[in-house]
């Protein structure tokens, strides 16, 4: 597995890299010897510039420092608290970066900027503990208690860091607007180092965001800037992005030797974060070139220096890849407790797109080792993951736009009574002026009535712009950016509609659902490229729409998986129409760059109501049930359907014994299944 908060996240190193972006400093070379130094302004930054690859050691230099920092004035006494927050939650210490963000804290008092360095350290306090929500409430806060007068290099560590937090929870368009205006501070006050990390900060945003020209360009310059300055815990550190970006465009000798060079580097300095980040992510490497000895070797010399950092998120990447490479190696036994061990530690701290991500390679790799009745078991812990966060975000997304359009109001509201004020005014003015010159109280009042026509116009032309704005927001929210069709947010709407009044069928009709998975997608995604997989899940939407009825909802369900909606269709036609939709898929290669790319899909449907006693089930068993149809054409071939044609047992416990294990019912002849063949799946080279 790769380590997620390092290839796929802003932070530069293990889990506990974020404070680095609060105190907003880059690595410098200067000596690490701790001495008696004065607790000036400039010894504090070079302490707080020591605890990113060395935070141990910065905390005896502050500790050397603490009784004379105490007694210093308040300017100089809380940047000592600050640097001392900050260095112990890198020191994996968050209970004690908390307490001291309370002493500095209490002693703001009236102090604007003092608070914001406090809830600054609260929020890196909060961040090292998983509490990302919490974290980022923290930094916002900060942030708004800054204007344009307020000192930059305050403004640019909220940014940064508010920036660094929304990655973390997805939010990348946010993310973007933050860490592209600290690098605006960053370059507009000469702050080289300080740029280089929202430079590579943004080449992982934009990894993400697969621009990969600007990541690639992102992480270059960022490169030459720690060159320049000499700065090689920093260049080990943007070699790790470098790799990232070349395994994520499969150009994997590049990868190779950008995370040997950041190892090599990381090493030279001491820089044990880094080293660690970069053995993990060569573990990851050989993992899935099928070297598994070399995956356990690189976990293992990575293992002790998470312990030292207290990196739990580490630890469990870790446990992950050597009990992935003990699966896969054959040795299952020790394998599974490692994996599980990892999937508590994910579920302890709230990470469940991690725990997500670990199941779903889980069940790959117990599938390919043989063990089916494991495999679908994680499937099915899987999925009910999966749709859990799914509810999670959309609640998410529900309140911001309610956040959004509660601002919105505000703001109108404001701007009308504004303009009823200038109104009344124009009013006094005119009678004012009545009284000393009548003759110009026509001038006045055709002036008044222009203005008044104006402001009427410009409301209308407001609420138009709104209306548009809602319309756009509608469709954004039902329908996927890349393929055009509706995504699953609105279909489990739909069909929660359709569960409260079920529309009534004719004899021998009903309804259907077909679920469709691209076959060896991954195999295409990882030999041809990501835009090479974009381009076969267009071409394969587009062949859906001319294959389907208009009445048919096609749904991008998510990856490569597709889900097809019939309201009404006759039973005896359900094979026929799971065979027009594999030859629409399969029978033309996708042309991409000059080649083509051969595709066939598995697909597994059912009618509903299951005949033939009309049993109605709740959508979300239905997808269930219908998911365990198109595990079993995977696992038989691929490249063909299975259907769920009756029931061959009546009552509830028939129905939850075939919900169980679709395949075991089939067995003992619970459950009569139809099979339609498609052509054989062509490996892509």
């Amino acid at each position: 597995m790769i380590r997620q908060d390092v290839a796929n996240t802003l932070l530069i190193v293990v889990h506990r890299a974020l404070p680095a972006y609060f105190v907003g400093i880059a690595l410098l070379s200067f000596s690490i010897h701790i001495h008696a130094e004065a607790p000036t302004l400039d010894a504090l930054t070079r302490i707080e510039i020591l605890a990113n690859d060395h935070p141990d050691r910065a905390l005896q230099q502050l500790r050397a420092l603490e009784s004379e920092a105490r007694k210093a004035p308040m300017a100089t006494r809380a940047a000592f608290l600050g640097a001392l927050g900050y260095t112990q939650a890198l020191s994996g210490d968050a209970e004690a970066a908390q307490r001291t963000s309370s002493e500095l804290e209490a002693l703001a008092g009236g102090n604007r900027e003092i608070a914001a360095e406090a809830m600054l350290v609260r929020a890196n306090a909060l961040f090292v503990r998983g509490s990302l929500d919490a974290a980022a409430a923290s930094a916002k806060s900060a942030l708004e208690s800054f204007d344009a007068h307020s000192p930059a290099r305050l403004r640019y560590w909220a940014r940064h860091a508010l920036g660094s937090i929304l990655f973390e929870q997805a939010r990348y368009d946010q993310a973007l607007t933050h860490l592209q205006e600290a690098a605006r501070i960053a370059e507009d006050n000469g702050w080289a180092r300080r740029r280089g990390m929202v430079l590579n900060s943004l080449a992982t945003l934009y990894l993400n965001l697969r621009q990969y020209d600007r990541a690639l360009q992102a992480a270059a310059e960022a490169c030459d800037i720690a060159r320049r300055g000499n700065d090689t815990a920093a260049l080990a550190n943007y070699k790790l992005t470098e790799a990232n970006i070349h395994s994520a465009t499969d150009t994997r000798p590049a990868q190779h030797m950008a995370l040997n060079e950041s190892l090599r580097l990381a090493r030279s300095v001491g820089a044990r974060a880094t080293e660690s980040a970069a053995l993990i992510n060569l573990s990851d490497y050989y993992l899935s070139s099928g070297d598994y000895a070399a995956a356990i070797g690189h976990a293992e010399q990575a293992m002790p220096i998470t312990r030292e950092f207290q990196d739990w998120s580490g630890e469990a990447t870790i446990q992950t890849n050597i009990g992935l490479a003990r699966i896969l190696s054959g040795d299952t036994a020790s394998g599974k407790p490692l994996i599980e061990t990892a999937l508590e530690t994910y579920a302890s701290h709230g990470a469940r797109n991690d725990e997500v991500a670990v199941l779903r390679e889980y069940g790959d790799a117990l599938r390919k080792t043989g063990q089916s009745a494991a495999a679908l078991e994680t499937l099915l812990r899987e999925r009910t993951l999966s749709e859990e966060l799914l509810q999670s975000e959309k609640q998410r997304v529900v309140l911001e736009l309610q956040a959004r359009y509660e601002a919105d109001k505000r703001d109108r509201e404001i701007t009308l009574l504004n303009r009823e004020n200038a109104l009344k005014d124009a009013q006094i003015e005119n009678h004012r002026l009545a009284r000393r010159v009548w003759w110009l109280l026509m001038v006045v009042c055709a002036l008044a009535a222009l203005v008044v026509g104006l402001l009427y116009r410009r409301v209308r032309s407001t609420n138009r712009q709104l209306e548009e704005r809602n319309e756009e927001l509608a469709i954004q929210s039902s329908r996927d950016p890349l393929t055009g069709l509706y995504n699953r947010r609105y279909f489990q709407q739909r069909m929660a509609q359709l569960d409260a009044s079920p529309a009534d069928l004719a004899t021998n009709t009903v309804r259907a659902t077909y679920l469709i998975d691209i076959d060896h997608f991954k195999r295409i995604n990882d030999r041809r490229g990501h835009p090479a997989g974009d381009a076969v899940l267009i071409a394969v939407a587009e062949r859906l729409r001319e294959a389907l009825r208009e009445a048919d909802m096609i749904v991008r369900w998510g990856g490569e998986e597709f889900l097809i909606f019939v309201p009404r269709i006759r039973a005896d036609q359900m094979a026929e129409l799971a065979q027009r939709i594999i030859h629409a898929i399969s029978g033309q290669a996708v042309a991409y760059n000059g080649d083509l790319i051969p595709v066939t899909a598995s697909i597994g449907y059912a009618p509903f109501p299951l005949p033939p006693g009309g049993i109605r089930l709740p959508w979300e068993r239905e997808i269930n049930l219908i998911d365990m149809a198109l595990y079993l054409a995977k696992a038989h071939g691929r490249s063909r359907a299975y259907g769920v044609a009756r029931l061959l047992t009546e009552g509830d416990g028939g129905i939850e014994r075939i919900e169980h294990d679709l395949e075991q019912a089939w067995t003992n002849g619970l459950v009569e299944l139809a099979i339609t063949e498609g052509p054989p799946p062509v490996p892509v080279d």
